[in-house]
């Protein structure tokens, strides 16, 4: 039995370009500014706000050089693509931390 090209593409699940958030550092009213967003790509452009900053989600990457443009060049917000070091968070785990508390156990006992 043979299989076509097109069967075996049509299996595989499609996968979709990631487009990184945009991060408006102190916007002045954020709700406006998501649906100026709105207006200009013509698209939804969802928002959040996490305290004095705005994450804005574009729907494709024409929407996100929009909205990159229209932040940068024409209201001259600051903003960017990517976490910024100082708010990076950190998750360590220690291994032999478990067996360390338990010697120190043993040793008070």
């Amino acid at each position: 039995m043979q299989v076509d090209d097109d069967d075996q593409q049509a299996d595989q699940p499609i996968k979709k370009a990631y487009i990184p958030p945009i991060i408006v550092d102190d916007p002045v009213n954020g709700k406006q500014l998501l649906e100026d967003l709105n207006h200009l790509t013509n698209e939804v452009v969802t928002g959040r706000v996490i305290g004095n900053k705005l994450k804005i989600f574009p729907p494709s990457a024409e929407a996100h050089r929009a909205i990159r443009r229209e932040i940068s060049d024409e209201r001259k917000l600051k903003s960017h693509t990517y976490l910024l070091p100082q708010e990076k968070q950190l998750k360590v785990l220690f291994a032999a931390y478990q067996m360390i508390f338990q010697l120190r156990k043993l040793k008070n006992f």
